[in-house]
């Protein structure tokens, strides 16, 4: 399988998300617990997972242009959902 390995070079400027388990407990990462510095915030992801659902879904049905994913990206930004 050449060419298929990951380049973990090219990954520099990426960034290494973890998340607690819903009992408050930490997940072991490994050998990537070094790395995994940012915490996913996960309130905001349960408050906002029906909208996830239907991004998800038009991307995979490819109902939404790239032009409107942008300006939804952009919007969450500007409330702070990023």
């Amino acid at each position: 399988m050449a060419g298929s390995s990951l380049r973990f070079a090219c990954l520099g400027d990426q960034r290494f998300w973890r998340a607690d388990l819903p009992d408050g407990t930490t997940s072991a990462y490994g050998v990537l617990e070094a790395i995994a510095r940012n915490k996913v915030n996960t309130k905001k992801v349960f408050t906002q997972w029906p909208d996830m659902l239907r991004v998800a879904g038009s991307l995979v049905t490819d109902a939404l242009g790239a032009e409107s994913r942008f300006q939804a990206g952009v919007r969450a930004r500007e409330l702070g959902l990023v």
